[in-house]
């Protein structure tokens, strides 16, 4: 077995005849009380962690606030802004655990095809064919792509359809090792080994994988400005956009998702019962839209106040919808606060209450608001 360093002595290269890891890909997870500042939405921090891993030296951003020094990843930042996340949002009609998902808020092969473009990275998807040789197909771009030293983007191996990193195999491709959200979370984690970096190692992993993304080559990036008016432009479509035909079900997407969203905390009918799984797992969907609208916003104002020191003309109009984006994520803790406060273990009992659901509602529609003012502006500025 050898092992090959990078010059910055932290990304290393395990090889031997049927195994092969690339050491130092970022890990990628759900917010766990580190003083980086969140990244719970998968795509984007996973091809920032992957990026990063193959030389792009992105900047990272340190400030105090409330007490606490906080690191801010930049690069995931622009990319919650290219891919249109930063100011989508997506309900699913009914109480369904994908309700908010992300990857949804617009046509997903344009969401990633934008966060690529932006970064100036050409990509592949590899789906599956339903062909008895999909499985060897995968293992090739897997080990082709790590061979040359670039994790993979995957959706699925471990947990649900959302995005993770493989950085590594072992036996030749029967075993997966890698980076997933999902990986210390039962039952998602049935099954799963570790490696001593943390990394999780995944056997019979084919048919929990739904696609990859392989990274290639770099293309001709845009200018900055460029880049920036893009964002904005992209911005206006996906909250402007009130639905979508991608993800099954009834969708309501951009402005229109608080509507639905408000109607669906305040339908009594859904409330009628004592069974307390309901209740949990009704609040759980809530609660996972409460926390994107919290992160996005403020990623979106962080995002229009980096654009602002270096557009001094246009920096009042940005600093204006920057304002509106962090006030419409304060308004997320309001909703906390109503039951009991973010991560409260009780607060699926606070919120079958019909007169808390009322004024949670009351906060998504000032929200609604907040947003749509937000989005005015940036409108005015670009389209």
């Amino acid at each position: 077995m050898a092992n090959s360093g990078t010059a910055e002595g932290v990304k290393i290269v395990t090889r031997c005849e049927d195994l092969l890891a690339l050491r130092g890909v970022g890990r990628v997870g759900f917010y766990n009380g580190s003083d980086q500042t969140p990244e719970d939405i998968p795509f984007p921090s996973c091809l920032a962690a992957a990026l990063r891993f193959i030389g792009e030296d992105y900047s990272w951003t340190t400030f105090t606030e409330k007490g606490k020094t906080w690191h801010r990843n930049d690069l995931y930042i622009e990319l919650l802004g290219a891919s249109g996340m930063a100011f989508g949002l997506r309900w699913k009609a009914g109480w369904y655990q994908d309700a908010a998902d992300m990857m949804f808020v617009a046509d997903p092969t344009e969401i990633i095809r934008r966060s690529f473009a932006h970064v100036g990275y050409g990509f592949r998807g590899i789906d599956k064919s339903g062909n008895p040789g999909d499985e060897a197909r995968f293992v090739n771009e897997i080990t082709e792509s790590l061979r040359a030293g670039r994790p993979v983007l995957s959706f699925g191996v471990v947990g649900p359809p959302e995005c993770g990193l493989i950085t590594g195999y072992d036996e030749g491709g029967e075993v997966l090792i890698g980076w997933s959200y999902f990986q210390d979370l039962p039952p998602f984690n049935y099954g799963v080994e570790h490696e001593p970096d943390g990394t999780y190692r995944k056997r019979n992993w084919f048919p929990d994988t739904w696609s990859l993304i392989v990274i290639e080559d770099k293309v001709d990036r845009p200018e900055p400005a460029d880049r920036n008016a893009e964002i904005l432009r992209w911005a206006v479509s996906v909250a402007r956009n009130p639905g979508d035909r991608w993800g099954g079900g009834t969708q309501h997407t951009g402005l229109a998702a608080y509507d639905a969203w408000a109607k669906q905390v305040t339908n009594d009918a859904d409330f009628f019962t004592d069974d307390e799984r309901v209740f949990r797992s009704r609040h759980e969907i809530h609660n996972s839209a409460v926390s994107i609208v919290a992160e996005c916003r403020w990623a979106a104002s962080e995002l229009l106040k980096m654009m602002a020191e270096s557009q001094t003309k246009t920096a009042p109009d940005l600093l204006a919808a920057a304002d509106r984006f962090r006030r419409e994520h304060d308004l997320m803790w309001q909703a906390w606060g109503l039951v009991g406060g973010n991560g409260n273990p009780k607060a699926h009992e606070a919120f079958v209450d019909p007169q808390i659901r009322k004024e949670l509602a009351s906060v998504i529609l000032k929200a609604r608001d907040l947003d749509a003012e937000a989005i005015g502006i940036i409108e005015k500025l670009c389209c």
